[in-house]
């Protein structure tokens, strides 16, 4: 079997173990947030845009898998190690965001959603980091670029997960802020955005 086919096979999985257990996650909470929603302060701009890039990626995935020719001018130089790299970063990123799914339980919504009950998640990954799941999308972004070797496949992903992450931080951490007060403030001190924070060890007098 030639690499390039196991780069195609490889991808078509990776995004299938995603997307498809999340959507369906995703359709759960939707229904279960037309109830008792106290806070919703996604834009209609920020979703079409959202929409539109996920759209341009997964239409490029598909492509990719069954008709590579029609995205070949989008192809990159890449040498197979980086490709390799690439699958390790989609298994990385695919474990992360499951975890992460996991953690938040009911808490999930896709949007900036707070609902009656919503509870301050700070078990699985959320020990360490305050979004995983940006990094997930982040590292999956990245994984699906290197795999595939093609711009079209990985960068609308990249673009539109750090757009998000750009029109929502603020957004998001005042809304947990305004909903769980100082022990939100408490769990911010003791762990890092992004990547787990360096706890500096105290020397005891």
């Amino acid at each position: 079997m030639a690499e390039e086919t196991i780069f195609r096979i490889v991808l078509g999985v990776l995004v299938v173990v995603m997307y498809v257990p999340r959507k369906i996650h995703e359709q759960r909470m939707r229904v279960a947030a037309r109830t008792g929603l106290v806070q919703d302060q996604d834009s209609r701009g920020t979703l079409a845009w959202q929409s539109l890039l996920l759209g341009i990626t997964l239409w490029a995935v598909i492509l990719y898998l069954i008709k590579p020719v029609w995205v070949n001018w989008a192809s990159l130089s890449f040498p197979g190690w980086l490709r390799w790299l690439g699958a390790g970063l989609g298994v990385l990123g695919t474990g992360l965001l499951i975890w992460t799914h996991q953690a938040l339980g009911d808490n999930f919504f896709g949007g900036l959603k707070i609902r009656e009950g919503h509870e301050l998640v700070t078990r699985g990954p959320y020990r360490w980091l305050q979004h995983p799941m940006y990094v997930a999308f982040t590292v999956l972004g990245l994984g699906y670029l290197l795999l595939s070797a093609n711009g079209l496949v990985g960068l609308p992903w990249l673009v539109g997960t750090l757009l998000t992450i750009a029109s929502r931080l603020r957004s998001e951490e005042a809304m947990l802020q305004e909903q769980f007060g100082k022990a939100y403030e408490d769990y911010r001190r003791r762990t890092g955005s992004f990547l787990p924070r360096v706890r500096r060890r105290q020397e005891e007098p």
